[in-house]
């Protein structure tokens, strides 16, 4: 949401808040949505880079990853749960090519995530 962004990033809710948003959505680094069961004034932003969301999880605040990072951790959750995410965002990217796929390229829908709480 856009106050935790502010929140964060330390920029005041206002036009430059939104010129930085703006840019990032038009850069496809972000999408802009409402999640399923918000109202529309809810608007959510996702980070959807792949290198970015990539960096973020597995390199930003470590000093170094081991040689054999990947083979000692295929199966921990860390990575797991990196694998679902990264899933996730293929399936948000290629939405269209998924409908087509089952048959229902004509049929109406609102994508979105679902968020708890």
């Amino acid at each position: 949401m856009r106050k935790e962004i502010a929140a964060k990033t330390g920029l005041k809710e206002g036009e430059k808040l939104s010129e930085c948003l703006n840019a990032l959505i038009a850069s496809d680094f972000v999408v802009k949505y409402v999640p399923f069961g918000k109202s529309k004034r809810e608007v959510y932003y996702k980070l959807v880079d792949p290198f970015c969301l990539f960096y973020l999880h597995f390199v930003d605040n470590r000093d170094s990853l081991s040689v054999d990072f990947w083979k000692q951790n295929t199966s921990s959750q860390n990575v797991i749960s990196w694998r679902g995410l990264a899933f996730e965002n293929v399936c948000f990217e290629h939405i269209k090519q998924i409908k087509e796929a089952l048959g229902i390229r004509a049929v109406k829908t609102s994508e979105s995530a679902l968020i708890k709480g």
